[in-house]
């Protein structure tokens, strides 16, 4: 069986920040850019160490 699944914006966010959780930072603020020229999506976080 395949499933295929598309995250929100909201989901990968949030999937992003627990894994940053897990090794000991602390996003603060986050944005997605989006390359218009490719398919490229990235999000920038500004981090901190706990």
């Amino acid at each position: 069986m395949t499933l295929k699944y598309t995250m929100s914006e909201a989901e990968i966010v949030e999937a992003m920040v627990q894994w940053l959780k897990q090794r000991g930072y602390a996003a603060t603020k986050g944005r997605f850019v989006i390359n218009q020229w490719n398919t490229e999506v990235k999000a920038e976080f500004t981090l901190r160490k706990n």
